[in-house]
C-alpha cells in the first residue's frame, strides 16, 4: 500500500516495510508533521492511518507537553534519539484518553529529506500497574505513620514487649509519664523481671494473655519511679508482628478517677446516715415537746421547797440537754431551722473573736486576717459562730503544746467538684464566686485514714467521753445546708487547714422570722384550729391553749383539719398547724384555708427546715414558724404575736 502524502516521493519499499512492522510506527518530518503512519499506530491512537496524517506529534500529546516547544523537542527532552533506550510518554488518544507508550525516535533521510521514524509501544498496562503499586506502597507508609501518630498521642500507656525474650520494644510517651521513666529506660525492661508486675498481679494476667491468646484485663496498684502510687487499669493481648508473636500492654491511670468514686462513696454514705439523723432528730423532737411542757407544767404548779421540784428541774434540764443533741443532729442532717439574713462574715468572726480568746491558752497564738473587702453571704449569723468556734476548738484540741491558730477571710473563685455542689442545678467544673472562711493551725496533723472520715458522724480520736463526734459533722451539715462546703487538709507533724466556702451574694436582704418575747402576757381568747398528727403533741399543744384563756379545735391532720373548716362558717382566730404531716402537709393546708378566708393567721410548727417541704428559704412560708421543741411559754407567746397580725 502506498500512502504517501502529495508532493513528497516516498520510497513504496520503505512505506512496505513500516506497514508489515508488529508495531505502531509513524514518519514526521522535522516539524513533527505525520506524513504517515501504520495501521497499529492507527489502532493504538484511535485513529484511522489517514486521519493520522497532517496531524503533529504536538497533536498526540496531552497540554502539559506540550507548551515547552515543538513536539520533536519535546520528544528528544524526553530521552529520545539514535542509540538512546526507549522511553516512556503519555499521548492522547482520539477520545482523550491517554495512553503510555515507550517511544524510540530514529532520524531517516530519504531523497535528500531527512524524517523521523517513530516506534511507539502501547506501555499503559505495565504503567498502570507501577502506579498501583507505587499508590499502594504509598497508602502503606501513610498508614504506618497513622498508628504512630495514634500510639505516640494516645492518652494512654501503650507498651509492646517481645514475648519470648521479653524485652520491651515500643513505649509511647502516656507510659513514660505513668512510670516515671524515660523511654531509653523502659526500651531496656524485661517485663518477667519488673517487680511491681509480679506483686500487682499484672505479670500473671499477661501470661493468662500469652497462654489464651484472648485479651486478659486487671486493675492493679502499683508504684512508679517517682514514688507516686497509681491504681492502672492494664490490657493485655498478643499479636504478630513480622513473624514473631508480641505482647502489647494498654495501660490507662484510674488513680484520680478512683479517688473520685471513694469520694462519692463518703458522700452518699454521708447523706444516708444525714437523712437517719435527721428523721430520728424530727421525731425526738416531738417527745422531748411533751417532756419539756410536762416538766414546766409540774415545775409551775410545784411550791419552792418541795423535793419533788429538784427532780423535776433535773428532767426539764436534761430535756434541755436532748433538744440541743437534736439539734446537732438536725445540723447535721442538713434539716435545721436557719435564721437566713445577708451578713458580713468579718462581724462573726469578730463577734466571737474576744470569746474564743477566752477558750485559747497562752501558749497559743490566736492570729486573725480578714479582707476587708469581703462579700456578703446568705446565713445564719448563730450557726456560722458555730462553725467558727467548733473548728477553732478543735485547731486548739489538737495543739497541747502551743503553736498558732490563723483564721483568715477572703474573696475567692472556687470550681466545684460533684461531691461538692450543695444543690442539683448546679454543675461540676463551673467557676463559683464564694466567700473563704479558713481556720489553720500548727498542730499534731491527722493521717490520710483519719482525714477521710472527719466528717462521719460520731468518729472521733478523742479519748473516751471527751468527744462525741459530732462537731465536725455538724459543721459540715451547717455549710451545706448554707449552699458551701469544706475543705479539708492535713499533714501530720505539720497541721490541719479546714477551709469553709460559702455562695457570695452581690445583693438582697432575707428577713428572719421571730417567734416573739416568750416574756410577754401570753394570755388570750378566741378560736384555735391546732393540725398536729402527733396525738401527744397535739394533746399537750390544745391543754396549754385552753390553759391560756383560748377555745381550742384539734385535727389530725390536714384533711381532717379541712373537713373541720367546711363545717363552720367562721373562721379560726388563728391555725396551728405542723409542716410535715401525711395526706396534706401544713403549707398546702394553709393554702387551701385561704381561699376561704385569705386573711386566715397561722402558725407553723415543725422541727424540719422548711426546704424539706416547699424547696425555699424559711421567710417563704406564709406565717410564723415556731420551731420544736418548744415550752408552752414559747407557745404562747408564738400565738400572741401571730393573733397581733405579724405572721398574716
Amino acid at each position: 500500500m502506498n500512502d504517501a502524502a502529495p508532493g513528497m516521493a516516498v520510497g513504496a519499499e520503505l512505506l512496505s516495510v513500516i506497514d508489515a512492522v508488529p508495531h505502531a510506527v509513524v514518519l514526521a518530518d522535522p516539524d513533527g508533521a505525520i506524513v504517515h503512519a501504520n495501521r497499529l499506530a492507527g489502532t493504538l491512537l484511535g485513529y484511522s492511518p489517514c486521519e493520522l496524517r497532517g496531524l503533529t506529534l504536538a497533536d498526540l500529546m496531552p497540554e502539559s507537553h506540550g507548551a515547552g516547544g515543538s513536539a520533536d523537542d519535546a520528544l528528544l527532552r524526553a530521552g529520545f534519539g539514535s542509540g538512546t533506550p526507549a522511553s516512556e510518554l503519555a499521548l492522547r488518544r482520539r477520545d482523550g484518553a491517554a495512553v503510555w507508550v515507550l517511544v524510540s525516535v530514529a532520524p531517516w533521510h530519504l531523497g535528500g529529506r531527512p524524517l523521523q521514524v517513530v516506534t511507539l509501544m502501547d506501555n499503559t498496562g505495565r504503567h498502570g500497574a507501577e502506579a498501583r503499586a507505587a499508590a499502594e506502597y504509598q497508602a502503606a507508609v501513610e498508614a504506618d505513620e497513622f498508628k504512630k501518630t495514634v500510639i505516640r498521642e494516645a492518652p494512654f500507656g501503650i507498651l509492646v514487649y517481645d514475648v519470648v525474650t521479653g524485652q520491651c520494644e515500643l513505649a509511647n510517651p502516656a507510659a513514660c509519664r505513668m512510670s516515671g521513666l524515660r523511654e531509653e529506660q523502659l526500651l531496656g525492661q524485661r517485663f518477667r523481671e519488673i517487680a511491681s508486675w509480679r506483686q500487682s498481679g499484672m505479670l500473671a494476667c499477661a501470661e493468662h494473655a500469652i497462654a489464651s491468646g484472648a485479651m486478659a484485663r486487671c486493675e492493679s496498684v502499683v508504684s512508679t519511679a517517682a514514688g507516686r502510687t497509681l491504681t492502672v487499669n492494664c490490657e493485655f493481648l498478643t499479636v504478630r508482628r513480622r513473624g514473631a508473636m508480641s505482647l502489647v500492654l494498654m495501660a490507662e491511670d484510674l488513680t484520680a478517677r478512683r479517688g473520685l468514686e471513694a469520694q462519692l462513696r463518703v458522700a452518699q454514705k454521708m447523706e444516708a446516715v444525714a437523712q437517719l439523723a435527721g428523721g430520728v432528730a424530727h421525731d425526738f423532737n416531738n417527745l422531748l415537746t411533751v417532756i419539756g411542757t410536762y416538766s414546766s407544767l409540774l415545775i409551775e404548779d410545784t411550791p419552792q421547797g418541795d423535793p419533788r421540784r429538784l427532780d423535776l428541774e433535773e428532767v426539764f434540764a436534761a430535756a434541755k440537754r436532748a433538744a440541743a443533741l437534736t439539734r446537732q443532729l438536725l445540723a447535721f442532717g442538713r434539716r435545721q431551722l436557719l435564721d437566713v439574713r445577708v451578713m458580713d462574715v468579718n462581724e462573726v468572726v469578730r463577734s466571737v473573736e474576744k470569746m474564743l480568746r477566752r477558750v485559747l491558752s497562752a501558749e497559743i497564738l490566736l492570729d486573725v486576717r480578714l479582707d476587708e473587702h469581703l462579700g456578703a453571704i446568705h446565713g445564719d449569723s448563730s450557726q456560722l459562730e458555730q462553725v467558727v468556734m467548733n473548728l477553732v476548738v478543735n485547731a486548739r484540741d489538737a495543739m497541747p503544746d502551743g503553736g498558732t491558730i490563723r483564721i483568715e477571710t477572703g474573696n475567692v473563685w472556687v470550681v466545684p467538684d460533684a461531691t461538692e455542689l450543695a444543690r442539683p442545678s448546679e454543675r461540676a467544673g463551673t467557676p463559683v464566686e464564694m466567700v473563704r472562711i479558713a481556720v489553720t493551725d500548727t498542730g499534731s496533723g491527722m493521717p490520710p485514714e483519719v482525714l477521710a472520715r472527719v466528717f462521719e458522724p460520731f468518729f472521733t480520736t478523742k479519748p473516751p467521753g471527751q468527744g462525741t463526734g459530732l462537731g465536725l459533722s455538724t459543721i459540715h451539715g451547717i455549710v451545706r445546708q448554707s449552699g458551701g462546703f469544706i475543705r479539708a487538709a492535713s499533714e501530720v507533724g505539720v497541721g490541719t487547714a479546714m477551709e469553709v466556702l460559702l455562695p457570695r451574694v452581690a445583693s438582697g436582704e432575707h428577713a428572719a422570722v421571730s417567734a416573739g418575747n416568750a416574756g410577754a402576757d401570753t394570755h388570750g381568747s378566741g378560736r384555735i384550729l391546732v393540725v398536729e398528727d402527733d396525738a401527744q403533741v397535739r394533746r399537750i399543744v390544745g391543754d396549754a391553749l385552753r390553759g391560756r384563756g383560748y377555745a381550742v379545735v384539734e385535727a389530725a391532720d390536714g384533711v381532717e383539719a379541712l373537713g373541720i373548716a367546711e363545717a363552720d362558717p367562721v373562721p379560726p382566730e388563728l391555725v396551728v398547724t405542723d409542716v410535715i404531716m401525711p395526706r396534706m402537709n401544713g403549707t398546702v393546708l394553709a393554702s387551701r384555708l385561704r381561699e376561704r378566708w385569705p386573711e386566715l393567721r397561722v402558725l407553723f410548727t415543725t422541727a424540719y427546715a422548711p426546704e424539706e417541704v416547699r424547696g425555699g428559704p424559711a421567710t417563704e412560708l406564709p406565717g410564723l414558724l415556731l420551731r420544736k421543741p418548744f415550752l408552752p411559754s414559747e407557745l404562747g407567746a408564738a400565738v400572741a404575736e401571730a393573733i397581733r397580725g405579724r405572721a398574716g
